[in-house]
Order: C-alpha cells, then sequence, then structure tokens
C-alpha cells in the first residue's frame, strides 16, 4: 500500500469541476504539455494540477499508459508533488482498475 502521508492535506477531492487555469499554472512551472511521452516510452496525461504559491509546491496527477500494449493495458494513475527545492516525491493511486481512468474534481 503507497505512503500517503508525505502529501498531507494533498489532494483534496469534491464534486466540483475540474480547475483548468490551476492545471495551466502547474503545467508552466514543471514546463511540460498536458499530453507527452515520458523517458520511459510510456504516454503521459496530466490529469490535474495545483500550486501553492506561498511554498512553490507543485501537486499534479498524471495517468500513465504503456505504448504498445501486449494483452492487457499497463495503466498506471500517480500522485506527484514537486517542492520548491526540486525534491518529488511519487506514489501509486490504488484503484480498483486504472484501465477504466479516474476522474479529478478538485486538487488544491
Amino acid at each position: 500500500m503507497a505512503d500517503f502521508s508525505v502529501f498531507a492535506g494533498l489532494p483534496t477531492f469534491t464534486t466540483q469541476p475540474p480547475d483548468s487555469d490551476a492545471l495551466a499554472v502547474a503545467l508552466r512551472r514543471l514546463g511540460r504539455k498536458v499530453e507527452d511521452i515520458g523517458p520511459d516510452g510510456y504516454h503521459r496525461h496530466v490529469m490535474a494540477g495545483a500550486v501553492d504559491e506561498p511554498t512553490g509546491r507543485v501537486v499534479y496527477i498524471e495517468e500513465r499508459v504503456e505504448p504498445e500494449p501486449h494483452g492487457l493495458v499497463d495503466v498506471t494513475l500517480r500522485v506527484h508533488r514537486l517542492d520548491a527545492d526540486g525534491t518529488e516525491r511519487v506514489a501509486d493511486l490504488e484503484t480498483y482498475n486504472p484501465y477504466f481512468g479516474a476522474t479529478v474534481r478538485l486538487l488544491r
């Protein structure tokens, strides 16, 4: 089981619509696009992101999909926290079946 204690207070999920402005700010800070190909060849999609301005911390949810599936498709949902000093922490989000995706309503 993933240890989410490093994300104390983050993420907070509600039923509100996702904040595309917050995602755009997070992507600029990360120097990334919403979708790209990672160094491991996996397709990556940033589903939601937020920046804590006082600390400079960026938190985002990323979906990773195997580039050329062979039978079962390898899909992983991950939460990333990047501190202002460049320290990054990553944890897989436990889900019944990530192949069916997820909807992030609010991340702050």
